[in-house]
């Protein structure tokens, strides 16, 4: 089914704009297998560019999504897509 709607619709073509598409998920687990304190991954991806920036915290908070985007910012620059946004 996949394949059928990959050749009928084609795929998106990547966008040359920074921070144009971003997505942001967190995974809670047990990441270190009992060796530490459970934690969230909070990833942060550039569906534009498939760049993407994660980090552990405490828990999947406002605060974790706001430093992780933070860091984003910090490491990439600011997303060049602000004033495309219609």
């Amino acid at each position: 089914m996949l394949s059928h709607i990959l050749t009928e619709r084609g795929l998106r073509q990547r966008r040359a704009c920074l921070g144009s598409i971003p997505q942001m998920d967190g995974s809670h687990h047990d990441w270190f297998e009992g060796r530490g304190p459970k934690c969230a991954l909070m990833v942060l991806i550039d569906a534009a560019t498939h760049r993407t920036c994660a980090s552990f915290y405490p828990a999947e908070t406002t605060e974790a999504a706001l430093r992780l985007a933070g860091r984003r910012g910090v490491d990439c620059g600011a997303p060049g897509s602000t004033a495309e946004l219609p």
